[in-house]
């Protein structure tokens, strides 16, 4: 959402809106699908172990293969896809107006400003990365998934710091979205990310090989 400021128009007063908006349906539609899929057969107990939660509850309810339940994921995981390359192409793009990446990511294409260079290095960089670590470890799945989130969790535990940090300092700014929980937001937010860091990357029992990885990318 941040990463869009640049292309919406009065961003200090809809993204914000548009921020929470979002978490709310995140929140709502989780719950819908961990209540749902514990109330489906064989129950909440193979739930820890299911890569696609609904797919219990489709197979029994439309006596269909496995393999077939996954087909009705494509169209969320194409979803995701997009959503990430947008974020990371406008990353890229971002860092590169800012002088922290070589000038040249940062040109853009066509009438909506696509940042061209930006997308195709991102989508380089990361499909070399699955084949080197598809050729190196095989069995590096799970651990992809680990280090994604290990990541995440870093990111957004910067983020938080970032909001104190500018909260502190430009503290005097006029602004359109005022945040009621303040600093105490920020810093729950930053616990909860950090609870979730450790435990990605002492107590997943993959000899450390996820924290290891992600220790080398950094």
């Amino acid at each position: 959402m941040t990463l869009s400021c640049s292309e919406v128009k009065d961003a200090g007063n809809f993204v914000p809106q548009a921020m929470f908006a979002c978490m709310i349906t995140l929140l709502i539609t989780s719950f819908i699908i961990l209540f749902g899929s514990s109330l489906q057969s064989p129950g909440p107990g193979t739930l820890a172990t299911e890569v696609l939660p609904l797919n219990p509850g489709y197979q029994y309810a439309f006596q269909i293969s496995s393999q077939i339940c996954t087909v009705l994921a494509i169209p969320g995981t194409f979803a995701t896809a997009f959503g990430f390359m947008f974020a990371y192409g406008r990353q890229i793009y971002s860092m590169s107006t800012s002088g922290l990446f070589p000038h040249f990511l940062s040109q853009t294409y066509g009438e909506h400003k696509a940042p061209i260079t930006a997308l195709f290095l991102g989508s380089t960089l990361a499909y070399g990365t699955l084949l080197f670590l598809w050729y190196l470890y095989p069995n590096f799945a799970r651990q992809l998934f680990n280090l994604c989130m290990l990541g995440s969790c870093s990111v957004y535990i910067a983020l938080f710091r970032s909001y104190l940090v500018c909260q502190r300092r430009y503290s005097n700014l006029d602004r359109k979205f005022n945040n009621r929980l303040s600093s105490f937001s920020a810093m729950y937010g930053m616990l909860v990310f950090s609870f979730m860091w450790v435990a990605l990357a002492f107590f997943q029992r993959d000899n450390y090989v996820s924290l290891a990885v992600f220790v080398c990318f950094i």
